[in-house]
């Protein structure tokens, strides 16, 4: 990290910053988490309303973006 900020002039803020691990086991992930000094992240984000997976979508899942569809078409 030091050889990032060296050559680009930039500095890594860690406290702002996430390390995302998929594929991994975990004491491979604690080792990678320890030595890049980052938080670690969770991959379960929503976006519009609707879960960002890797798993095939369920009805359930589908459920707040076709409420907030209907609730715009709505007359």
């Amino acid at each position: 990290m030091d050889d990032f900020a060296v050559l680009s002039s930039l500095v890594i803020n860690l406290e702002n910053n996430l390390v995302f691990l998929s594929g991994v086991d975990d004491e491979l992930g604690i080792s990678l988490q320890d030595h890049l000094s980052f938080k670690l992240g969770s991959l379960m984000a929503r976006y519009p309303g609707v879960p960002l997976i890797f798993i095939r979508l369920t009805h359930f899942d589908c459920k707040p973006l076709v409420k907030q569809i209907l609730s715009r078409i709505k007359l």
